[in-house]
């Protein structure tokens, strides 16, 4: 049953398999800089990148066979029966049935007692070229190894505090939501894609994810205000376990009789409960054990903990299928919310080997998937969408959040959420698989029998439209994946700030720090209209802080907590300025999980007497470096005490620049510049190795010494060198005037 070439498979040059398997991670990790850099949704780069990698042809030509076959062979067909082969099943491989040019004759199916051997585009799972590079037996337990680590990085965010106040949101879409969507996508999948009922069900319940590995990049982006973020979170996470055991209940209940499954789905539910919840929670306690007596090294522990969640993943599963899912989960949340160790170095190692991992399967599994199988799905697969969109979701969250305190703005932006990732694709594939071989096993074992009763016929007939509704399931996953994926990537942003509840690019800032000077600083940023957020231990600067109109926050900015306390709606960046230089650099390592490293300032180090540069932790920095080369806490304080206060400077044509700079002398710190129009200004920090330059219409937010009537010194217009906004040159190093500042 040969069909033509698919008019996606583009003839390339061949590469090595090992080219082919580097470029994967280089083409995912440039897909996800490429995303963060046009601020767009990284998956949907990386499944285009998947579908365009996927066709490249791998390997060399087989050797022993016919020139025309090793044409055949660059090609890059393969037999699907041959996982890991290149080459087209028709020219490489001969039957019964095959004629003088290389072909292979269809086989009659009664006669030769045998299920029909399929062409490579039958299948949705083969893919060109590329897919024949990782066979199959090994591709299927790799992706299921990379989704329990994510899952696992996706509960090592979930804390049990967050549920004080949207608990009941998060356990309603997690129940109520998640069987709404499941009955609605299946009677949908039912009339618009699959044949038969026992496919739409399973399809139901695979759509009922969401997952980590999208949502929370768009919250990351997005930075939703208040308790809707951490709702979408937990829905986000915990729905991946949920869908993948009632896809495996599905799944009983297509392949068992009637009898059967309403014995097997009781207890699979008992045993995923079981085995998921104790071996989860007894593995992290043991880790947590492990680790807060110091059994394992610090160097260790990374290793060990990834070691044991593959291992439960791997347990868990063998005992029960699909329960590895809620066993990982189970373990990164009670790790999170454990009180024996530090966790963070752990976090920052698996969000790190979570966006690789995420990078890397999104282009394999797309690779492995035939483009025309997706057009061949029809306006079926988009009126399944758009219902899935329009109707499903919706539904579920309004239902799911009926009783809970969120408001109508929160649950409409809910309802405009849920964009489908991994988890989806890897659920459909491995049961798409499963199916698709116990459908192949049951016709080829009905012509072996030679029955010919009207029961047995029917029973036939009846896998082999299971077997041609499996080759949809795929197809359709990926479909519904790019389409969210594009859709509520594209509008959630907007759609959230039209609601009230984020707004497009945060200039807000959230200085770590209450003492008068900073309160001075937070209270001139505020009055431009800028948000401004406050964190001190000192319970007198707080309450001063308060009581000047600032929006503070009482605790210890090292604090594990503290990032989690902050509400981050309109914030963009944090400036580390307590007196002591240690915590600042401390705090700008703590606080980079949330605003990330670029967003993270500090005042420069006080450099200890007789001390090199680099040496001791305060000359590392994890900030960058505020205003200029050595403002240091103690140079502003002593600044501020002797009368200097916060200025608002406007350049025009006339007082440009240097103007400024010869005006108010080589004391004064430029801190900010405000650039744009009035109503919508774009705040800039003055940092000591970023050149700005200030032009007309932009004002400057200074610390400026009193005036004193004396004419400023020479130096004044001395930047210092790589300072911001400032002139840097050998004269301007040495504390002369500039070239173009000379009489």
């Amino acid at each position: 049953m040969a069909r033509g070439r698919s008019p996606f498979f583009v003839p390339a040059c061949r590469v090595s398999p090992l080219l082919y398997l580097a470029g994967i991670v280089a083409v995912g990790v440039a897909a996800q800089w490429t995303a963060w850099r046009l601020r767009l949704p990284a998956i949907l780069l990386l499944l285009a990148a998947g579908f365009a990698f996927g066709r490249v042809p791998v390997g060399d030509p087989v050797e022993g066979v016919t020139e025309g076959a090793a044409e055949a062979v660059a090609a890059g067909d393969r037999n699907p029966g041959q996982a890991g082969r290149i080459g087209p099943a028709d020219d490489l491989l001969t039957s019964d049935g095959a004629t003088d040019d290389g072909s292979v004759e269809d086989a009659d199916p009664g006669s030769a007692g045998q299920v029909e051997e399929s062409d490579p585009g039958d299948d949705p799972l083969q893919g060109r070229g590329g897919g024949a590079v990782i066979p199959e037996r090994l591709l299927t337990p790799a992706v299921a190894l990379a989704v329990a680590v994510i899952l696992f990085e996706g509960g090592l965010s979930l804390k049990f505090r967050e549920l004080r106040e949207i608990g009941s949101a998060a356990l309603g879409l997690c129940t109520a939501g998640a069987a709404v969507t499941g009955v609605l996508a299946a009677i949908a999948a039912k009339l618009l894609v699959f044949d038969t009922w026992q496919l739409a069900i399973l399809a139901g319940s695979i759509f009922t994810v969401t997952g980590p590995t999208v949502i929370i990049p768009l919250l990351r982006q997005i930075r939703p205000n208040g308790r809707v973020g951490a709702v979408a979170k937990w829905e986000g996470i915990v729905i991946d376990p949920v869908g993948a055991v009632l896809a495996v209940l599905a799944f009983e209940g297509i392949v068992l009789t009637a009898g059967a499954a309403s014995i097997v789905i009781p207890l699979t539910i008992a045993k995923v409960v079981l085995i998921g919840g104790l071996l989860g929670a007894g593995l992290a306690w043991m880790l947590s054990v492990l680790f807060q007596r110091h059994w394992v090294p610090d160097y260790l522990q990374n290793p060990v903990a990834l070691g044991t969640v593959l291992l439960a993943f791997a347990a868990s599963n063998a005992l029960q299928s699909e329960s590895g899912l809620v066993t990982v989960t189970v373990m990164g949340v009670w790790l999170a919310n454990q009180e024996r160790f530090n966790i963070e170095p752990l976090v920052e190692f698996k969000e790190n080997l979570g966006v690789l991992l995420i990078s890397v399967l999104f282009v394999v599994l797309a690779g492995q998937l035939e483009p025309q199988s997706i057009l061949d799905l029809g306006w079926g697969a988009l009126a399944f969408i758009a219902f899935l969109v329009l109707v499903v979701r919706p539904a579920a969250v309004f239902l799911g959040t009926l009783f809970s305190p969120l408001s109508l703005s929160e649950k409409t932006f809910l309802a405009w959420l849920a964009p489908r990732g991994i988890v989806a694709a890897a659920v459909a594939s491995v049961f798409a698989l499963e199916l698709r071989h116990d459908a192949e096993e049951a016709i080829e074992r009905s012509y072996a029998a030679g029955v010919t009763d009207a029961a047995a016929i029917a029973e036939r007939e009846w896998w082999e439209g299971l077997l041609e509704d499996s080759a949809r399931l795929v197809p359709l996953t990926f479909s519904v994946i790019s389409a969210s994926v594009a859709l509520y990537g594209l509008t959630a942003g907007p759609f959230a700030r039209r609601l009230g509840l984020a707004v497009a690019n945060p200039q807000g800032v959230l200085f770590l720090g209450g003492s008068p000077l900073v309160r001075a600083i937070a209270v001139a940023l505020q009055e431009k209209g800028f948000t401004v957020r406050l964190i001190d231990s000192n319970r007198r600067n707080v309450s001063a802080a308060r009581l000047e109109g600032l929006d503070t926050l009482h605790g210890n900015v090292l604090s594990e907590k503290i990032t989690d306390r902050v509400d981050p709606s309109g914030l963009g960046r944090v400036l580390a300025m307590t007196p002591n230089d240690e915590v600042n650099s401390l705090a700008a390592q703590n606080f980079a999980t949330l605003f990330g490293r670029s967003g993270c300032y500090q005042l420069c180090p006080h450099p200890a007497e007789g001390a090199r540069k680099g040496e001791g932790g305060a000359e590392r920095p994890h900030g960058r470096a505020l205003f200029r080369e050595g403002v240091t806490y103690k140079l502003l304080q002593e600044l501020y005490e002797r009368g200097a206060r916060v200025k608002e400077t406007r350049i025009t044509q006339e007082f440009d620049y240097p103007a400024f700079l010869r005006m108010n002398g080589a004391e004064a710190v430029v801190l900010f510049r405000l650039t744009g129009p009035a109503d919508a200004r774009t705040l800039r920090v003055n940092t000591a190795n970023v050149k700005l330059e200030p032009t007309p219409g932009d004002t400057l937010l200074s610390l400026v010494p009193p005036d004193t009537g004396e004419p400023p010194a020479r130096e004044a217009v001395s930047a210092g060198t790589g300072l911001e906004g400032e002139l840097d040159d050998d004269d301007s190093r040495l504390g002369l005037e500039p070239p173009q500042l000379r009489g």
